[in-house]
């Protein structure tokens, strides 16, 4: 969603949850009847004061329409979700859910073939990473001990050092990532 839709739908659900017609809001906010109708449908790009006015009449803080909503439903299809592959293509990271400003956390499922190999550099700290296997055997390394993980097996740990995932079976290895950052920290990503 782009900032221009994100306004449109904060703008309308704004005035619509204060129970206000376009009229009415044209008249507290100083801002017209036409340009605020086109504010809601997204055909215009309003200017920070455009959007200073219609927030105070409002009784907004200006934030409130600048936020992306949050759907709430969101569907991710297996078709069409590689974020990425490693290591010759025998590891594929599947980004189901990545973070971004609203949340400090993504997940990945993430597939490992036979001998399939991932070298993870430190993140920063306070990142903390849970794994729980689906199938297969994964063998994950950090802070110099290794962790033999097999379906239904979870663990959780501290990302702020590097770590290596890894399949040395002849079955795939399928699990969940899940790399939550710290609060105000950016980006989760593995």
């Amino acid at each position: 969603m782009t900032i221009n839709e994100a306004v449109a739908v904060n703008v309308r659900r704004e005035r619509k949850a204060k129970g206000l017609s376009l009229d009415r809001a044209a008249k507290l906010t100083g801002v017209s009847k036409s340009m605020l109708g086109q504010i809601e449908r997204g055909e215009v790009n309003p200017t920070v004061s455009v959007l200073y006015k219609i927030a105070a009449g409002l009784e907004l803080e200006c934030s409130t329409l600048l936020e992306i909503p949050v759907p709430a439903v969101e569907f991710v299809s297996s078709s069409n979700n590689v974020s990425r592959k490693e290591d010759g293509g025998k590891v594929v990271f599947y980004s189901l859910f990545p973070s971004d400003a609203a949340q400090s956390f993504s997940i990945y499922r993430l597939r490992l073939l036979t001998s399939g190999r991932y070298e993870a550099p430190a993140r920063q700290p306070g990142t903390m990473i849970f794994i729980t296997v689906y199938y297969g055997t994964l063998l994950l390394t950090v802070d110099g001990e290794q962790y033999r993980l097999t379906r239904g097996d979870s663990l959780r740990f501290r990302a702020d050092q590097p770590y290596e995932l890894y399949n040395r079976d002849i079955q795939v290895c399928e699990c969940q990532v899940t790399v939550n950052a710290p609060q105000g920290g950016g980006v989760a990503s593995l």
